[in-house]
């Protein structure tokens, strides 16, 4: 790997490690938040907790136009150049204009409350219910933004704070509230708790420390010229992720017209199972950042693209196959007997994830790091467009099945897009062969644990414990032997790491056990 380019693999690390702290610290508060208020509440009145949040999750929609990808952009090319009082302006400016945009979306949100239930949601008489869970509209769209520019800045840690916060605000507030006899009214009030402390304590760190650091906005800057170049760029990324994140709150919509309370409260369990799916792809988002500083046409980048596809596959995609093959075991041990359909969809949800190999990471965050937002704009499209009809016509026919199969088709689509695109413009390799060893190598993994989960007499914790030590030691064989691994690498990673002690120390023992394999490989 050349010089330069570890470089920028050593920055991306340390980033993607405090990254994936964060998250994973955040999404471990946030399952035992979830799965409390799913215990407590029950399947139908943890259903109408999912129904309810849909609300906040739409008028949310129309907050940002790009502002938080111009951010994390503007801030980290502004500070390489030097120019570092004009990264201050664009901060203060990001903030101001999303809480606009956010007080006049609550404000919508919150007198629309009675009719959007009614219509909408198909659940007349939650009005209140949806007034209560519109309050976390200001909140959650300023924290979003002081996380977006944390990453500009390459304060992952900062970052990692305050997701932390928010998560155990939330995970100590919304189940007392529960207990205490508030029921749903408590469980969304303790939503907006989380991300009221949680963006309070954002924005004190991003201006009492970082904007001064930065030697503040300079006089000649004014708002309205920071937000033409911030939405010049953004609008396009903006475009792109409303049409989204139109995806999620169109299904909700859709769910709500054709299914009950009880099947959301099941999808509900299955999405915040599948959390330690989002906890593993957490450090990819720094790749858009690591993208914006290579020349896209460069040998660089196309080897940079081509092992960020091969890393996040050999981490995610196994990752996804043990989820599936130990689904109902999860659910059993988390959850109870009471969510008797999660497995299921949590099954069908995860195989979305084994697009990695075909680069559905990479490529989105490729694409808008070297300014090519057309594409993105033009791959959510197609994703949107396909699933708008498909969506109803296979929900009406299977249930959550159906709605998650829609996605699943519509996301393939939009992939082999960006697919041909990035052949066609940058000459990107895909890398299929190093994915395809991946999938092989996981795939043999999940055998073993499937015989064991057949002929068990146990169920929950000793199946997970015994079935992901199996998988986990069988694809940490199976990988090196496939050529899934080499020793190349063992190399880029041990460079990656190389000024991460805690984390190369915690991997340490993985990384010996795969070049002793390697070793005695290249021996025979």
């Amino acid at each position: 790997m050349p010089e330069e380019l570890v470089e920028v693999a050593e920055d991306s690390a340390r980033g993607g490690f405090f990254l994936f702290v964060g998250n994973a610290l955040s999404a471990i508060a946030l399952a035992i938040a979830s799965i409390a208020i799913a215990r407590l509440l029950g399947p139908e009145s943890y259903g109408l907790y999912n129904v309810c949040l849909a609300a906040p999750a739409f008028f949310l929609l129309f907050t940002g136009f790009g502002v938080d990808p111009a951010v994390t952009r503007y801030s980290a090319k502004l500070r390489s150049e030097g120019r570092t009082r004009e990264a201050a302006s664009m901060l203060k400016s990001s903030i101001l204009f999303k809480l606009l945009t956010a007080s006049i979306m609550f404000i919508v949100c919150f007198a629309l409350a009675d009719d959007f239930a009614a219509t909408v949601l198909n659940r007349p008489g939650i009005g209140d219910l949806v007034r209560l869970s519109s309050t976390v509209i200001v909140f959650q769209t300023v924290f979003s933004t002081t996380g977006s520019a944390f990453m500009g800045l390459d304060e992952m840690p900062d970052s990692a704070l305050t997701m932390i916060i928010q998560s155990v605000t939330k995970a100590v507030a919304s189940p007392l509230l529960v207990l205490l006899g508030l029921g749903v009214a408590g469980a969304l009030t303790g939503n907006t708790l989380g991300y009221a402390v949680a963006t309070v304590l954002a924005l004190l760190i991003l201006f009492l420390r970082h904007y001064r650091d930065l030697g503040g906005a300079a006089e000649s800057s004014s708002l309205s010229t920071d937000l033409k170049i911030m939405l010049r760029y953004g609008f396009p990324v903006y475009l792109s992720a409303l049409l989204t994140s139109l995806l999620p709150s169109y299904q909700a919509i859709v769910l709500a017209q054709f299914v009950s309370n009880t099947e959301i409260g099941n999808l509900g369990v299955a999405m915040t199972l599948s959390i330690a799916m989002s906890l593993a792809t957490s450090p990819t988002g720094i790749l858009f950042a690591t993208f914006s500083k290579v020349d896209p046409k460069s040998a660089d980048a196309k080897d940079l693209f081509r092992l960020s596809i091969k890393y996040t596959s050999l981490l995610i995609i196994p990752a996804a196959t043990a989820m599936i093959v130990l689904s109902k075991d999860l659910v059993l041990f988390i959850h109870g007997g009471s969510y008797s359909l999660a497995p299921l969809f949590l099954s069908i949800y995860v195989l979305s994830y084994f697009y990695v190999g075909l680069g559905s990471m990479s490529l989105s965050n490729f694409m808008s790091g070297v300014g090519e937002t057309r594409a993105v704009v033009t791959a959510s499209l197609i994703n949107l467009v396909a699933f708008i009809p498909l969506a109803p016509i296979l929900t009406h026919l299977y249930g959550v099945s159906g709605v998650l199969a829609a996605g699943l088709i519509c996301t393939f689509l939009s992939l082999v897009y960006l697919l041909a695109r990035a052949k066609r413009s940058f000459g990107l390799p895909l890398g299929l062969k190093d994915s395809l060893r991946i999938y092989l190598a996981s795939a043999i993994a999940a055998v073993p644990v499937l015989l064991l989960l057949q002929f068990s007499p146990f169920q929950g914790l000793v199946n997970l414990i015994l079935g992901g030590s199996i998988f986990f030691l069988s694809y940490l064989t199976g990988a090196p032997v496939l050529g899934a691994i080499n020793a190349s690498d063992i190399r880029n990673v041990e460079l990656m790491l190389e000024k991460q002690k805690l984390l190369s120390s915690v991997l340490r023992p993985i990384i010996a056990y795969e070049r002793k394999l390697l070793s005695m490989l290249a021996k025979m």
